[in-house]
């Protein structure tokens, strides 16, 4: 089972967001209407496929970008880690998410893990995406991750579960 380090590509697309917007989107006042966070959302899909998936040949993919995990685009914990900090996610009412508090899981013991996003816990200032969200493929569950724990790799030959 091959698997394409996209590692850098996913570092430049977390950062070209951020910096797109920090420098250009967040208002000053936390006034940031729905029509902004939707443009944002679009922008980031572009730049997602652009950046990252047309790349790899799954440019399709990017359509369902935080909606649903891309499976074939995997997350795992650096080489150098013998254990990885996760915060699991547990639906609450209202359709929000709780997140629990950090947990050490030994890399050994970790399921396949999936891109959902880059993450930052208040959208209506600067953001750093200092977590990425990722879904167990065994699971389903979800889990925040911090960005710099982890790489990135494509597996084209992995099948997509009825997801992106």
């Amino acid at each position: 089972m091959a698997c394409l380090d996209i590692t850098g590509e996913m570092i430049g697309f977390k950062e070209t967001c951020r910096h797109l917007w920090n420098a250009a989107l967040v208002s000053p006042d936390r006034a940031i209407s729905l029509l902004r966070i939707q443009s944002f959302e679009h922008i980031e899909r572009e730049l997602l496929k652009e950046m990252v998936l047309r790349r790899v040949g799954a440019a399709e993919a990017a359509s369902n970008y935080r909606q649903v995990p891309i499976d074939r685009l995997l997350v795992h914990p650096k080489r150098f880690l013998s254990v990885l900090s996760v915060m699991v996610g547990d639906e609450s009412q209202g359709g929000g998410r709780r997140w629990s508090e950090e947990v050490a899981i030994p890399v050994d013991k970790l399921s396949q893990m999936a891109f959902f996003d880059f993450f930052d816990w208040d959208m209506y200032v600067h953001r750093n995406f200092s977590y990425v969200r990722v879904v167990d493929l065994q699971t389903s569950v979800f889990h925040l991750v911090e960005s710099c724990d982890v790489d990135f790799c494509f597996h084209a030959e992995l099948e997509a579960k009825g997801r992106a």
